[in-house]
């Protein structure tokens, strides 16, 4: 119940809270998004395919005056069709390219 309440404060709605850490000097967060297929931007093939799982860290605005980061587990997929490798399309990162 606490994460449910977090993910509505920090405007996570589509996105789980799979840990949250307090360390001295700031905070974490650790998120994942649902796997769902996404358009291989060189080919339009839709896929489901996982080639690998990368961590990614996005600095937020802080909480109770310490940092609070945000540890996103994010996809890179890989067309079946051309063997182009991606990263999903995720709304509150911006894009990313390789």
């Amino acid at each position: 119940m606490q994460f449910q309440y977090n993910k509505n404060l920090l405007f996570l709605i589509d996105l789980s809270i799979d840990n949250i850490k307090q360390y001295n000097n700031y905070y974490e967060i650790s998120i994942s998004k649902p796997v769902s297929s996404h358009k291989c931007p060189a080919c339009g093939t839709e896929i489901t395919k996982i080639h690998d799982y990368r961590y990614q860290r996005i600095k937020d605005i802080p909480y109770l005056n310490k940092p609070l980061y945000l540890l996103y587990r994010k996809r890179r997929y890989k067309c079946i069709k051309c063997g182009k490798r991606f990263y999903e399309t995720v709304d509150f990162i911006g894009n990313i390219r390789e």
